[in-house]
């Protein structure tokens, strides 16, 4: 059972849900390792391969980049939701019946899944304001209390996790846009160069200097994700 492109290209259309911020499509026809990187969205994604039935599962939030090794004749596509959105509980066998329904497909996930308003407000300042805690709970007007009683309830990441997120992922486009390390490192105040090169390896798992060189990273770092 193989996802047709025009299947893929329709999907595309329909995106426009409240949980779903993306699609995607990967087709090896040969074995390959792929590598992913964390980018603070879990997707819904359907594994297809050659003489197997169909399987369907839901991404954990990575805690750093993983090697995914594709068998030969397989295909996947995923469904991206929004950084913070709260996944209820996936029907899986009714997925699977609807894989060639793009509309079934889309609204069996917008049913199962929610998004918080507050918390989409919270990681977004952190994206874009996060230098600590406490600044972005001054940005917006809470207490750094608050703030990560509110992530803690509704993520299964500490705030801890989204901000060195955010960090690591700005930075690294900063620095594939151009950016000098030294400058980078100031902007997103790290205490230093090497600071900022230990975070990015951490996430990414190759140093700066290494990244620059991965397109198959890079790709990833701007696609729709947080």
């Amino acid at each position: 059972m193989i996802i047709s492109i025009t299947i893929a290209i329709e999907i595309r259309k329909i995106m426009a849900s409240e949980n779903i911020i993306d699609f995607w499509h990967s087709k090896v026809t040969k074995h390959k390792s792929v590598y992913v990187v964390p980018d603070g969205c879990q997707d819904v994604i359907f594994s297809l391969q050659k003489n197997s039935p169909p399987q369907v599962y839901l991404s954990p939030l990575y805690l750093q980049t993983i090697n995914v090794e594709m068998e030969p004749e397989t295909e996947m596509m995923g469904f991206r939701l929004r950084p913070g959105c709260e996944v209820k509980q996936l029907d899986k066998s009714g997925l699977l019946s609807s894989l060639h329904s793009t509309s079934k497909l889309t609204d069996q996930i917008e049913n199962a899944t929610h998004t918080n308003e507050n918390i989409s407000e919270v990681l977004h300042c952190i994206k874009q304001h996060g230098t600590s805690i406490q600044h972005c709970a001054n940005q917006l007007g809470v207490s750094p209390r608050t703030l990560q009683r509110v992530i803690s309830r509704n993520t299964p990441r500490s705030p801890s996790f989204w901000l060195r997120l955010a960090r690591a992922r700005q930075s690294a486009k900063t620095l594939v846009d151009g950016g000098i390390f030294t400058e980078v490192a100031y902007q997103y105040q790290y205490t230093d160069q090497s600071h900022m090169c230990r975070e990015i390896k951490h996430w990414f798992g190759v140093t700066p200097s290494e990244l620059l060189k991965r397109h198959d990273l890079i790709s990833q770092l701007f696609w729709q994700a947080y």
